[in-house]
């Protein structure tokens, strides 16, 4: 009877374990995928962009530039938690597969299914964050210019009222 119980704890534990492994890969994998997308069609997603006061076109262009670093760099650390995520995983796979194999392609297809979810929500949300910022990019480059003085200021004859 104990080892029943301890069995299903140490089973709960590991699927449990397994499980928020899973997790934080699929969202550092999208994560990833979507950075990858904004360096590559040199969009600047709200989280990175830099703000300062002075509006020289020179800090602007140093701020944008700033803020394209940190995404790469944040993309190579991204990079860095998968691989040791997937380390853990497969950690985390070998000790259960060697307590009890029986048990073992059962929560791995249940515990692979809540990663193809929780992958494919993310992936839906991130598609749609990265369409909004296409949209602001496209609206921002076709901005109507600035009317030309002469259509639109007409002077008026000043009286004097001495």
């Amino acid at each position: 009877m104990f080892q029943y119980y301890s069995r299903l704890r140490f089973d709960f534990e590991f699927r449990s374990e397994l499980r928020k492994h899973l997790k934080k890969l699929a969202a550092t994998k999208n994560n990833i995928t979507f950075l990858h997308q904004c360096i590559k069609h040199e969009i600047t997603p709200k989280a990175f962009r830099l703000k300062f006061r002075c509006q020289s076109t020179r800090i602007q262009d140093f701020m944008r530039k700033m803020a394209t670093q940190l995404i790469r760099k944040t993309k190579q650390d991204s990079h860095r938690a998968s691989h040791i995520l997937e380390t853990k995983i497969k950690k985390t796979e070998d000790d259960l597969n060697l307590r009890c194999p029986e048990l073992m392609e059962k929560l791995k297809m249940f515990v692979y299914k809540i990663y193809e979810n929780r992958s494919n929500d993310m992936k839906r949300t991130q598609k749609l964050k990265f369409q909004r910022h296409c949209e602001k990019k496209i609206t921002q480059t076709t901005k109507p210019s600035a009317p030309s003085l002469n259509n639109t200021l007409t002077i008026k004859s000043v009286k004097n009222i001495s």
